[in-house]
């Protein structure tokens, strides 16, 4: 490991969601753009509640069918409701280039890696529509409905995220193993 010191967190919402795409190649591989937005806010709700620090450095939008990632969801967009097979390339405006984000997994504790390992497999194994399900019976989106209807919703805040997960212990899916 290059550097056990630190911690996974912060990281780039693009070498996540990439590293979402790897794990779901490997696994069932029925990963859509949809999908793929509701497991990368669960990761960050468990990062959040669990490590006490954000995953990844995002701010997560209420949409009419849950939180979304607007920079990650326009990345992987063109894919429309099709699986997502391959890691996104990227433009890097430095570089003047595409680039495949990727995580540097050795240079994070294991026990990160493995924890975020397990997490996005448990919430690989749930379908999409159940994922859609369980993020409109959190009160922290439904309880904006009406501004979500008009596209004026705000967007969530960390803080909401650990209070809502901290007081429903039972809405924390990231922690349910494979069904």
């Amino acid at each position: 490991m290059d550097n056990p010191t630190l911690e996974l967190n912060n990281a780039d919402k693009f070498e996540i969601a990439n590293q979402i795409v790897v794990l779901s190649t490997t696994n069932n591989g029925n990963l859509t753009n949809l999908k793929l937005q509701k497991i990368l806010f669960f990761l960050q709700a468990a990062w959040l509640v669990e490590r006490h620090h954000p995953l990844i450095d995002a701010k997560f939008s209420r949409w009419k069918l849950g939180p979304v990632e607007s920079d990650v969801y326009h990345e992987f967009n063109h894919h429309g409701s099709s699986v997502i097979t391959e890691p996104e390339k990227i433009f890097d405006l430095e570089k003047f280039t595409f680039v495949t984000p990727e995580l540097a997994v050795d240079s994070y504790p294991e026990e990160d890696i493995s924890l975020l390992i397990r997490y996005t497999n448990n919430l690989l194994a749930i379908r999409t529509y159940e994922l859609v399900q369980e993020t409109h019976r959190e009160s922290i989106w439904s309880d904006y409905l009406p501004e979500i209807e008009e596209q004026v919703a705000p967007n969530y805040t960390e803080g909401q995220i650990i209070n809502f997960f901290e007081n429903h212990q039972q809405d924390r899916i990231w922690n349910r193993e494979n069904r």
